[in-house]
């Protein structure tokens, strides 16, 4: 597999605009990755493709952004906002 340093998983909330998209409440960090396998699944006449990833990593960082009554997206406190871990120092990452 190919290695990188870092790769990102990103979700963002719905009901953006056209022109923009919505905020993230996700953000995941993936540190010392190595891209293991890629598989499409589907054919002419299925209504949806598959794409599965397969990847190792060292370690992972998270961050969770909550949602206020108005909309407004803010890391939520302590380790509901923030937390990592590392699978080759099998301690918290940072």
């Amino acid at each position: 597999g190919t290695h990188h340093p870092e790769m990102h998983l990103i979700l963002r909330k719905g009901g953006a605009t056209s022109d923009s998209s919505g905020g993230e409440f996700v953000h995941v960090v993936f540190r010392d990755v190595v891209f293991e396998s890629i598989t499409w699944e589907g054919s002419d006449g299925d209504e949806a493709f598959s794409d599965n990833v397969t990847v190792a990593y060292a370690e992972l960082l998270f961050t969770y952004y909550e949602q206020d009554m108005k909309g407004k997206l803010k890391v939520a406190s302590g380790t509901k906002g923030n937390m990592g871990w590392s699978q080759t120092r099998n301690r918290v990452a940072s």
